[in-house]
């Protein structure tokens, strides 16, 4: 059914699909939509479909306008409505409170380095789609699937201790509209 509705609406705008995806690294119910059915639309539908994964989730920066810690749906939605779409540095130079906890955090800024490291979101969805798989291996996964997915391991290493890890994450916490939950996806722009 979905991927009729996909064809259909390609084939009306003679244009690709846009898929947008929220989701966070960890989350059972996105592991099991990335690897599963998300994954199969993409593998019948590439040639049609452009997707865009946000590695963010349901975390948000600490901010002195919306608070931090403990994780709470309410500040994360303060802070995405205060600061999602803006360029305020300070709503992104805080600490990152992540729903899941810190391996989510440190699985999430790799997606984002993976994410910022290649123009082909094909070869970024083949490393999400790994990284997600083997979530529970956590940060060990990157060497297998950074090597199936052509990614340098090296360029991704660079990118997670460095600044430029600070950056893609912002870059994708700025970018990850207010949301009710994870998986959050949308289709040429409707949920």
């Amino acid at each position: 059914m979905i991927l009729r509705l996909l064809v259909v609406l390609a084939a009306a705008h003679a244009r690709k699909v846009d898929v947008l995806l929220l989701s966070a690294a960890g989350c059972p119910y996105c592991q099991g939509s990335i690897v599963g059915p998300i994954n199969d639309m993409v593998s019948l539908c590439e040639p049609i479909v452009q997707v865009t994964q946000v590695p963010f989730g349901n975390n948000y920066y600490t901010t002195k306008a919306c608070g931090g810690e403990p994780y709470d749906p309410d500040t994360r939605h303060c802070w995405a409505s205060t600061c999602v779409g803006t360029d305020d540095d300070a709503c992104f130079s805080g600490d990152i409170v992540a729903q899941l906890g810190i391996d989510e955090a440190r699985v999430n800024r790799l997606e984002s380095c993976a994410k910022h490291s290649t123009e082909d979101w094909t070869v970024y969805w083949k490393f999400l789609v790994c990284m997600e798989g083997h979530y529970e291996l956590a940060l060990n996964a990157t060497i297998p699937c950074a090597r199936d997915a052509g990614l340098s391991l090296k360029d991704l290493y660079e990118c997670y201790l460095g600044p430029r890890g600070d950056q893609v994450q912002a870059k994708e916490a700025n970018a990850t509209i207010d949301h009710d939950s994870v998986p959050w996806l949308l289709v040429n722009g409707t949920v």
